[in-house]
């Protein structure tokens, strides 16, 4: 044992009895680490210990005070065997009431089916930071502050208003008549109107790192009133709308993996297309606003893609494209199909919420 090994061992058995689930290959990744990185310093060994050994808030709190108990010691005593004396200064654990859950036959049987449901879900919803974090969410942001722009147009009919640039006529005439006095001129504006608005949403592999965002940014939308209507496609179109009836969102987000056959799966723009072309060519309407989120990937060859996309563009009012990578450093459109969104769609960022706000509020 060298006397790297045995100085990480000593602050590993330290953090073991606080909580701390480290093993001896934990102690190997970490040397082997440091080895790599050949940063020896008290900065450069806390960096590395702390992202290989610290899973959530609380354990860094303590890593931090036992790693500077450590180091100081460790400029005293370069070869340390036992555990040091001075850990006692941490704080106390705080000791929590265990419960204990009684499970059925019926009800293991049931874990065990869904098992793999979970592990395909888990493996979509964990980021990086949730991973060294140790958190039990979904990953979906919190939005439940805020606030987006309806999303009007401008009606045929008409509403009383105090000021505009209409004059309600017989309004003016017919209190003009009745009171005999100076005309005071009375107006009117358009009554607004829901704008319907339609998302084809790409959820295959190279976009599922943004799954839960845009997950999250759908459901906040349904939640405040607004008329969207969500498809999302891989290999095939399946429609996501009656996802987000759900009043729970975890449990929304996760029948959302369970209902989408191909979630994480290949790319096929131009077959979705044109599908989505077939199927809603009848209640297409030149004042829908159409969002392609996709990150410009096509697995064919894009025979009938710029066919498809000018007729989709000739029976709405408006057609985006939200790109998650748009306008990101050592980014650039270099795929066909990529060119040719450029070319018929208007290309916007939406790779975070505060894009995808952005993005919304310059649609209404």
């Amino acid at each position: 044992m060298t006397l790297l090994s045995r100085n990480l061992w000593v602050l590993a058995r330290s953090l073991r009895s606080w909580g701390f689930t480290l093993s001896v290959a934990d102690l190997k990744d970490a040397q082997s680490a440091l080895l790599l990185t050949k940063d020896y310093s008290f900065s450069g060994v806390h960096d590395v210990l702390e992202g290989l050994w610290v899973r959530s808030y609380d354990q860094k709190c303590i890593f931090d005070k036992a790693f500077a108990l450590w180091a100081r010691e460790f400029m005293g005593e370069p070869l340390m065997i036992k555990p040091p004396s001075w850990f006692s200064q941490l704080p106390k654990k705080i000791k929590t009431q265990r419960r204990v859950v009684w499970v059925s036959k019926e009800e293991t049987k049931k874990m065990a089916t869904q098992a793999q449901e979970t592990l395909w879900t888990s493996t979509h919803t964990a980021s990086s930071e949730e991973v060294l974090s140790d958190q039990s969410d979904t990953g979906m942001p919190a939005l439940h502050f805020w606030q987006s722009p309806r999303h009007y147009r401008h009606g045929y009919r008409k509403r009383p208003a105090q000021k505009g640039r209409i004059w309600n006529v017989p309004k003016t005439l017919r209190k003009s008549l009745s009171s005999g006095e100076l005309i005071k001129w009375y107006y009117s504006a358009r009554r607004p109107r829901w704008r319907p608005t339609v998302f084809l949403w790409d959820v295959s592999q190279s976009m599922a790192p943004f799954i839960p965002m845009f997950f999250g940014f759908f459901y906040r939308l349904s939640e405040i009133g607004e008329r969207v209507d969500v498809w999302g496609f891989s290999t095939q179109l399946t429609h996501l709308s009656p996802r987000w009836r759900h009043p729970n969102p975890l449990l929304a987000y996760q029948e959302l993996f369970r209902q989408v056959p191909d979630l994480g799966g290949g790319t096929r723009l131009e077959h979705t297309l044109l599908t989505f072309y077939s199927q809603s060519k009848p209640r297409l309407k030149h004042a829908t606003d159409i969002i392609l989120i996709t990150d410009g990937y096509e697995s064919g060859d894009c025979a009938e893609l710029e066919a498809v996309l000018s007729r989709i563009r000739r029976h709405c009012h408006r057609l985006n494209w939200w790109n998650p990578w748009y306008l990101t450093p050592q980014y650039e459109i270099a795929t066909k199909a990529g060119k040719i969104l450029r070319h018929y769609c208007s290309v916007q960022k939406a790779g975070t919420i505060e894009n995808c706000l952005h993005a919304w509020s310059q649609l209404a």
